[in-house]
Formats: structure tokens, sequence, C-alpha cells
């Protein structure tokens, strides 16, 4: 097994994978960990209890549900951006840097439909970085969204709605 690093790593320092979906409950990702992994994450949110574990539980249940959602609002894109904020905010809370980018390239795609290229910029930027932790400045995603945040008018979506502001990335 290889590892490639995106930065310095400390001595001692402990180095996590993802190996699941991050937004299955605990149990689900237990049950995935155990079955084809033979292990038990004993990470701190895994071994969480009572109301802490309910409420992580439920925050990535409501992520699950809005990262399916926020693609069923293509011609609704103020609606889009108001669940991709909800998800930021609820990613933010559960320390998950995974789907972060993923959300904001929606956020950005919202903006391209409505040719609000200032705020799309920030959106793809948002993305870029986001990208550039999970897989580093190099993986193909991150070299996209440099693309498309030095030039968002070349998006295939670019001005397929009406034109309007919406909001930037907080």
């Amino acid at each position: 097994m290889v590892f490639r690093a995106l930065r310095e790593i400390a001595p001692g320092e402990e180095l996590c994978v993802n190996y699941i979906d991050l937004l299955a409950t605990r149990d689900e990702r237990r049950g995935v960990l155990q079955q084809h992994f033979g292990f038990t994450c004993i990470c701190s949110v895994c071994t969480s209890e009572g109301e802490c574990l309910a409420e992580s539980d439920r925050r990535r249940a409501t992520l699950r549900r809005l990262y399916d959602e926020a693609a069923t609002c293509l011609n609704e894109p103020t609606l889009g951006m108001r669940k991709i904020k909800i998800a930021l905010r609820l990613l933010k809370e559960e320390d998950l840097v995974h789907y972060e980018a993923s959300f904001s390239f929606d956020a950005f795609q919202f903006c391209v439909m409505v040719s609000d290229f200032a705020k799309a910029k920030q959106w793809v930027r948002k993305a870029w970085e986001a990208s550039c932790v999970t897989s580093g400045p190099s993986s193909p995603a991150a070299r996209t969204f440099k693309m498309y945040w030095a030039n968002p008018r070349t998006h295939r979506f670019s001005g397929k709605l009406p034109r309007m502001v919406l909001s930037s990335p907080d």
C-alpha cells in the first residue's frame, strides 16, 4: 500500500482513511467496516454515545438527503442554494471536509446557470480549496475547479436560466 501525503505529517500523528460512506449512520458505518475490513472504528464520532450519537446520525441523514435533493433543484437555484448552505453548516458541525467540494460545486453551477459569475467564482474557489484538502491540488476535480475558477462562463450550464443574484459562501 502506498500513501502520498498532501502536507507534512508530524511523527505520531494519526492518519485517517475514508473507507465508506461518511453520511451513513454510525451503526451502518460500523457494520460495513466490520464486514468488509474486519475492524471496528474507534474514532471520536463512532465512539460517541447517547444524544451526541443521535444528533450526529440525524445530521448525517440530513446531509445525505440534501446531497440527493440538491441535484433536483436545477430549475430552482434559490432553493438549491438554501439546501447547500444548510448542508455546509451541517458538514462543519460534523467536522467533515468530504462533500464540501461537491456541495460548493453545486452552488457554483446554480450561480453559472443564472449568470451570477462573480458568486460562481467564489463558490468554485471554495470547491477547489476543499478538493485540495481531500484529494490534492493536482487531482482531476481540483484541476477542473481551477479551470472554472479562471473562466466560469465556459461551463455548459452558463446562462441557462434568467439572470439573478445568488448568495456567496460565508
